[in-house]
């Protein structure tokens, strides 16, 4: 089993890449790394030494002195390299630059000038060595007002505040977790690279984006309506604004008309398809214990009691909600939330399920773990 450290593994990044590993079932032994060792050599020593591998992600992309920005991303990359070179270690690098290296800003110069020092050193040492040149990155759980525009716009939307574009301009986005995917795929096949760029999963001015973000928001926060999702850019950003609804926008209370033939309640309102189904579940059963990366998933309890339970993986806070065929409400499952549905009542309980993609056997996108 391959050794791997992750630098920045506290980061945006680098959270999700050891998401994307779990969800591959934990292939790598993952070495403990902590932000604070860079200012402490025997620890890096040590890091360093336990390593096969090394996805250098850690880096600083905002800062009130630019300098500092260059000075810093600089450094910790000859933190690395000295620490190796101490310990006569010759790990694969898998360093994360940025298209911002074609700006020319202090960030995109100190990330080249990284880039460069460690293709060096890999060529010295006669080793392979891929440098990432990664467009804009979005995705779930992003930190608002720090790892991107996206982050920060479907944050402030599901808080109801009004975003503001400073520069609009086109950009090339890629979805974090294309990013996890080709870190994966080098690790198990490195390649000798220094300037590997990376593919976008879309591209759109910061004005187009917003606008698709501002529409989501209209249809979904005020009537829980899934938008037309045309593409997997699409389904990605929606996706990405879901994350920051959770937990206050669930359980979203449906409208029940009532006349002397009954009730009616409007489950799904969709603009993309998929597919709908039901289960009837036993007095003290649970369904679920799983989670998905890209499905969006909907449930409603049609007759009877529930206890629907929701974890972000690799977090241990967990969301309850109760729910009932009495007061119908419609809960939708964040994706990299693991999830179950237990009947808690005395009788039968009812359930109603609509997922945006037509189950496929072969690719399920639903991974197994205990909430």
């Amino acid at each position: 089993m391959k050794r791997v450290g992750v630098t920045g593994s506290d980061g945006f990044m680098g959270k999700n890449l050891l998401r994307f590993f779990r969800s591959q079932g934990s292939p790598f032994k993952i070495v403990d790394f902590q932000v604070e060792w860079f200012d402490q050599p025997e620890k890096m020593k040590e890091f360093v030494s336990d390593c096969d591998v090394i996805v250098h992600l850690a880096g600083v992309n905002r800062h009130e002195d630019e300098k500092y920005i260059f000075n810093r991303n600089v450094e910790l990359t000859e933190i690395l390299i000295s620490a190796v070179d101490s310990v006569n270690a010759t790990p694969y690098f898998i360093f994360s630059s940025s298209t911002q290296e074609y700006l020319n800003n202090n960030y995109g110069t100190a990330k080249k000038e990284a880039r460069l020092k460690l293709s060096s050193w890999a060529s010295g040492n006669r080793v392979p060595f891929t440098g990432l040149i990664i467009p804009n990155v979005y995705g779930p759980f992003g930190q608002p007002f720090y790892n991107s525009f996206i982050a920060t716009f479907c944050h402030l939307l599901a808080k109801r505040g009004e975003p503001e574009i400073q520069v609009d301009r086109s950009v090339g986005l890629i979805y974090v977790f294309e990013i996890a995917k080709k870190i994966y795929q080098l690790i198990n096949s490195p390649e000798d690279n220094p300037e590997l760029l990376l593919p976008i999963t879309g591209e759109a001015a910061v004005s187009e984006v917003l606008n698709k973000l501002k529409h989501f928001s209209e249809l979904y926060q005020k009537e829980a309506r899934i938008p037309e999702l045309n593409n997997y850019f699409d389904v990605t950003l929606f996706n990405t604004f879901r994350s920051y609804l959770v937990p206050g926008f669930y359980p979203f209370s449906l409208m029940k008309r009532t006349d002397d033939r009954g009730f009616l309640t409007e489950i799904i309102k969709e603009n993309t398809g998929g597919q709908v189904f039901y289960s009837s579940t036993k007095p003290g059963i649970t369904r679920g214990n799983h989670y998905h990366t890209n499905k969006i998933e909907r449930f409603c309890v049609l007759q009877g009691e529930g206890l629907i339970r929701m974890r972000r993986i690799e977090e241990n806070e967990i969301f309850e909600f109760r729910v009932s065929g009495d007061a119908p409400v419609i809960i939708d499952m964040p994706v990299w939330y693991t999830h179950n549905i237990t009947n808690v009542g005395s009788s039968e309980m009812l359930t109603l399920f609509w997922s945006n993609e037509i189950f496929d056997p072969e690719n399920p996108d639903t991974y197994f773990e205990a909430v």
